[in-house]
């Protein structure tokens, strides 16, 4: 493993963006929708799904809206490998189980889907419809945040401290040198030529034009010891992503983070939230 020494080219094009956060109902076949744009809710019943979805479902936005939907739970704690594709039609294609995952983000790069398992990396190749085994993780990771930004992608977890780099034309990692608080929830979001990183023990987190090399810290947050769900979506230069039952938006204009007035419906989140205070107060 090598230390991140030198700064990566402008190549990069924004993610895919889209206007409309979608979730799962528990133990349903239903895909709810909300329009970033208008503030409505819709509901679409997924009939080609042979097995029921989970709340904890998690997704992955692909060219031409559609959505790469995997793991979730079917009991408590009970991670599984489920994989399927939701297109802008809202039908579906059932994809060879994957690496069991709740939580955890995906990232797109280069018709490819991008795992962070506990102890590897897997991906997806969307046109061969297969799974590969890339390489062991640097550490074990859980409830884990990626980002592809050029031909590397970021990763940092809920139970690590550390930032790595998985450099995708070798496949070797290499550690970014800073460290992260344990145990906190940590979200990456990108611009055209920055990456952004949010810790929930408190601090806004950004990169050099270009470099993922240099940070700096440019602004505060709110703590918070829920989890996120592994979704995100950017829109009108906002990044959207769930925290416990919360809908949040991290604006790239303003450097802010703030709550929307929208809830997620989420059991499991619903369940670990009353633990974690129960822990905090106790």
């Amino acid at each position: 493993m090598k230390i991140f020494e030198n700064p990566i080219s402008s190549n990069q094009r924004n993610d895919i963006e889209v206007s409309n956060f979608h979730w799962f109902l528990y133990n349903s076949f239903d895909l709810t929708e909300l329009n970033l744009e208008t503030q409505e809710k819709s509901s679409h019943e997924l009939t080609t799904l042979k097995d029921h979805i989970d709340e904890s479902t998690c997704a992955c936005l692909l060219p031409d809206s559609k959505l790469f939907c995997y793991g979730g739970t079917n009991e408590w704690l009970n991670f599984i490998d489920f994989s399927f594709i939701i297109d802008k039609n809202y039908n579906t294609q059932i994809l060879p189980p994957g690496i069991p995952s709740l939580g955890n983000f995906a990232t797109y790069h280069q018709d490819f889907i991008y795992i962070f398992g506990p102890f590897s990396v897997d991906r997806f190749d969307l046109a061969k419809r297969k799974w590969e085994k890339i390489i062991q993780t640097p550490e074990s990771y859980n409830w884990c945040s990626c980002i592809s930004f050029n031909d590397y992608i970021l990763v940092t977890g809920y139970d690590t401290k550390d930032i790595f780099a998985l450099d995708l034309l070798i496949f070797s990692f290499s550690w970014l040198y800073f460290t992260l608080e344990l145990h906190r929830t940590k979200i990456f979001c990108k611009s055209e030529s920055e990456v952004y990183l949010i810790d929930f023990s408190g601090k806004i987190f950004q990169s050099d034009k270009n470099n993922i090399f240099n940070w700096n810290i440019i602004g505060d947050c709110k703590p918070s010891i829920l989890k996120t769900h592994g979704y995100k979506v950017s829109y009108k230069n906002c990044w959207y992503f769930s925290l416990g039952s919360k809908l949040l938006k991290f604006d790239l204009d303003k450097k802010t983070i703030n709550d929307t007035t929208f809830k997620v419906p989420h059991r499991v989140h619903e369940i670990r939230e009353e633990l974690s205070y129960s822990k905090v107060f106790i």
